[in-house]
């Protein structure tokens, strides 16, 4: 054994020389011992793209020469560049380093180059120079002796291309620049892309101006105007901000789009653009620097004029001007884009992944160890000392114990463990006191002394002071000569964190799960919503038609009342379907909750009962919330009615509004929460509770425990896709017997603006116009038709699209509306709508649809507009929607 150990160690030490032999294999020159680099900022602490380049520069070249010496100066060049202020930085500079060996200097930006060039012979004669960052490089080429590095190539040609392609109403792009030195450049780089874009386009430059001045200027700017904010640092009295502040000022307020050609302004306002990254121009001018440290001739190595913009854009930005994500150019970075499941908790899954990895090595290491034991306790004895040393320094717990469990060895490990101040207190007590099951401790001897051995057998023990903690015992059984059991000998390991990560891996598992299923179910809802509209609207539009023509005192008038009645309840249940899947169509207003739950407490009464307490408890400056009001109501109704059912003999209903705030920490440990101020809506009962196995489908629509005829099983579910639809999140508590909590969260708004609109009358007069209606359906386009015709109004029907174009062409009278489904075969209704417009100017537009509002949305049409109405709908509706659309000014 002890010569394999010789041979394992000689292979492992020629294995390692290999290595080293390996990797220094290929290298030009070795690079200089402790070598001293100066770098040379242009500006000043906190200006974001030159921090950035030199950050990136720092951690690049201290990778690779951990023992370099890296001074770094700051020339303040945005308020200190004249003539004087050069050559009073020269004369520090020579000052400062006159005694001290610089073996590289390094120049980020054009101030810094343009020093470097004047004074080299000066300053640093014969010292190589790598410069990053550099604008304008074409005036510098000729000037640059013993020098290469990297050109700061922007692409502005893509940026504006882009920027005018995603806002093509764009007539003039306005360009901000300060009058500095990156200013002036910057203007020229501008310049030289101009006529690449011929007379499509105006370009101005923004005069000089204060940032106040400029924030103005911007915000006074038409709709079809954009901005590029390129180098703008310093304004017209000098002052300076730091390119987050300055960029979050001159963009607050704006109402047209703003682009950039600098990733530290990206997430203070801008849309985004072909952006450079200072900390991308550090790191190559690293590679530069090792290059040269390594031997290489600085003049023999070209200067890197590839442009390193890549697109970069903001989400929130992009959203704000409705600027889809497949829009952008292939590769695009987008900053605070929403995270899937999948991405938020990848890390997670890795790391866990890892640690098991990890866990399962370290235990077939210590199973292969247990087996070897026998075989090496000869050696053992003659190595005690290095044995102890690895006892007393073990993490895990090595124990041995004689035929009746008393401790005869173990490691210090054991005792802090176990409680103890030492192991000499532990020596020779039984071991069963410890642990937590006697029963448990049976089973395990009786395993033993069956197969020998025990592998990762997990209990329970006490410590001294009565906690409890989870262990892995790996353990085998002692026998001496004649096959008696003596003892047995093993490692205890605390397994408490790992127990508590398994539970918490398998909660958040079951949540995973859970907003799966809701999800799905969700979709489900939102996808049967237009078949049953246009289903509903042809049985309701027919019965309103049966109606008319039977007298209002036979038999037969009742049933089709009946009939309607049922409609209006199936309509009802369907846009609790699609408030359940987040797609109904709404009406968002800034609301004063508190003020809300005060007016609908009368209706709220009456839907609970005289026997029930109704409390409503309110924090003081309880912040606004931003949602329909009709949902609200909604949401309250919905949980007061379950209330009131489950609390038959009496009890307490109560509202409690607050605010809060979640932080990370919360977050973390509530799946499906996110970070920020919240208003909290908390509605609680004293009814008969629910179980889990209730509570784990409480939201799923159709599951109820009340009767058929009392319950749909939709309320919850309405109430869930509400508040998901404005970004909110619901949490339920219950037991049997202790009531149930309801707690609803909604995102903060600031300022109120909850005048209720005033309701429009219903105008269903007689007309004499002429209306083209086009729908795919035709029990609803021939009710619809026989309803106008009674009102006077000439109608002219068409099934399809193709259809309504040939009737349009061919009638010769005028047309005064067009009545349009948005959603049919070859050609939707917007398309349709604008083909008709272009032949008949003026002509009005009412579309119908019975998808929902999301689907409806992406065709071009805004549901809740004055030019539409939701499917199904009562005829005396529809006719006062036609008569409103009709009595409105004609468009354009």
């Amino acid at each position: 054994m002890i010569n394999t150990s010789r041979c394992s160690a000689i292979t492992v030490a020629g294995f390692l020389l290999f290595l080293c032999v390996i990797s220094s294999h290929g290298r030009e020159a070795v690079a200089p011992t402790n070598p001293h680099i100066l770098v040379l900022d242009s500006y000043h602490i906190g200006f974001d793209w030159s921090d950035s380049e030199v950050r990136g520069f720092l951690a690049s070249i201290t990778e690779a020469c951990p023992d370099v010496d890296i001074p770094v100066e700051h020339l303040d060049a945005k308020r200190f560049y004249s003539d004087a202020d050069q050559l009073r930085m020269k004369d520090f500079l020579t000052a400062k380093y006159r005694n001290m060996t610089v073996d590289m200097v390094v120049a980020f930006d054009n101030p810094a180059l343009e020093l470097l060039i004047r004074f080299q012979d000066e300053l640093f004669p014969g010292v190589p120079v790598v410069f990053g960052g550099i604008a304008d490089y074409d005036r510098l080429h000729d000037a640059r002796k013993h020098m290469t590095g990297i050109a700061e190539i922007q692409d502005l040609e893509n940026t504006i291309e882009i920027a005018l392609r995603l806002h093509p109403g764009t007539r003039e792009v306005f360009i901000l620049e300060d009058d500095t030195s990156s200013g002036r450049s910057g203007r020229r780089d501008m310049e030289a892309v101009f006529p690449l874009f011929g007379d499509s386009v105006k370009f101005t430059f923004m005069p000089p101006l204060s940032f106040s001045e400029a924030k103005a200027y911007i915000s006074s700017l038409p709709s079809h105007a954009l901005v590029i904010l390129h180098s703008f640092a310093t304004d017209r009295l000098g002052q300076m901000l730091p390119v987050p502040e300055n960029t979050r000022e001159l963009t607050a307020g704006a109402r047209v789009p703003i682009y950039g050609t600098h990733e530290p302004r990206l997430g203070f306002g801008i849309i985004g653009g072909y952006m450079l990254a200072g900390d991308e121009h550090g790191r190559r001018t690293a590679a530069i620097a090792r290059d040269i440290l390594s031997g290489k001739n600085p003049d023999d190595i070209p200067v890197d004029t590839a442009s390193t913009s890549q697109p970069m854009f903001d989400y929130n930005e992009l959203a704000k001007f409705r600027i889809l994500r497949q829009s952008l150019p292939q590769g695009s970075r987008v900053i605070n884009e929403p995270d899937n499941l999948f991405t938020r908790y990848a890390a997670v899954v890795l790391v866990t992944i890892g640690v098991l990895a990890i866990l399962l090595t370290l235990l077939g290491f210590l199973v292969v160890s247990n087996l070897r034991r026998r075989r090496i306790e000869a050696t053992l004895r003659v190595s005690e000392a290095n044995y102890r040393s690895v006892i007393d320094n073990i993490q895990d717990v090595f124990y041995r114990a004689d035929a009746q469990n008393r401790l005869l060895l173990g490691s210090p490990s054991g005792a802090r463990l176990l409680g103890f101040a030492s192991l000499e207190e532990m020596m020779g007590m039984q071991l069963d006191q410890f642990w937590d099951n006697p029963e448990e401790r049976r089973n395990l001897l009786e395993k033993l002394k069956a197969s020998e051995s025990v592998v990762d057998y997990e209990v329970v023990f006490r410590r001294r002071d009565g906690t409890r903690f989870y262990a892995s015992v790996t353990t085998h059984a002692n026998f001496d000569e004649q096959g008696r059991y003596i003892g047995n000998e093993g490692i205890i390991r605390d397994i408490t964190a790992r127990k508590k990560a398994e539970a918490e891996r398998e909660l958040l598992q079951h949540q995973f799960l859970h907003s799966q299923k809701m999800e799905a179910v969700g979709r489900l809802a939102g996808g049967i919503a237009h078949d049953f509209n246009n289903t509903l609207s042809a049985i309701m539009s027919f019965a309103e038609l049966a109606k008319t023509r039977v007298p209002s005192d036979h038999p037969v008038s009742q049933d089709i009342s009946e009939i309607l009645a049922a409609g209006t309840r199936t309509t009802s249940l369907v846009k609790q379907l699609l408030a359940f899947s987040r797609r109904q169509s709404t009406e968002p207003r800034v609301i004063d909750i508190k003020r809300m739950i005060g007016e609908s407490a009368r209706l709220l009464s009456r839907l609970l009962g005289e026997d029930v307490d109704f409390v409503i408890q309110a924090e003081p400056d309880v912040k606004c919330v931003k949602i329909d009001p009709s949902q609200l109501d909604q949401i309250l109704a919905n949980l007061a009615v379950n209330a009131r059912d489950a609390m038959p003999d009496g009890g307490t209903f109560r509202i409690h509004t607050s605010n809060v705030i979640f932080d990370e920490s919360f977050c973390k440990k509530h799946r499906g929460s996110v970070e920020g101020e919240y208003v909290l809506l908390e509605i609680s009962d004293t009814g008969v509770g629910m179980d889990q196995n209730v509570l784990s489908h409480a939201f799923e629509p159709f599951f109820t425990t009340k009767d058929q005829q009392v319950g749909t099983g939709l309320g919850l579910a309405t109430v869930y896709g509400i508040v998901k639809q404005w970004n909110g999140f619901i949490n339920v508590t219950s037991s049997p017997g202790s009531g149930t909590v309801f707690s609803v969260y909604l995102p903060c708004h600031d300022s109120p603006n909850d005048t209720e609109p005033a309701a429009a009358e219903l105008n269903d007069r007689p007309g004499t116009e002429t209306i083209l209606m086009v729908e795919d359906e035709a029990q609803i386009l021939t009710a619809s038709s026989i309803f106008l015709k009674r009102k006077g109004y000439t109608v002219i029907c068409a099934p399809g699209p193709g259809e309504a174009l040939k009737q349009c062409a061919e009638y010769t009278g005028d047309i005064d509306l067009l009545v349009t489904d948005i959603v049919m075969p070859g050609m939707d209704g917007k398309e349709l709508a604008e083909k008709i417009s272009k032949e008949r100017p003026g002509i009005r537009v009412l579309f119908m649809s019975g998808y929902t509002a999301d689907v409806i949305l992406n065709r071009g049409v805004i549901a809740g507009s004055a030019g539409f109405i939701q499917k199904p709908f009562m005829i005396k509706n529809f006719l006062s929607k036609i008569r409103e659309v009709l009595d409105a000014p004609r468009p354009g």
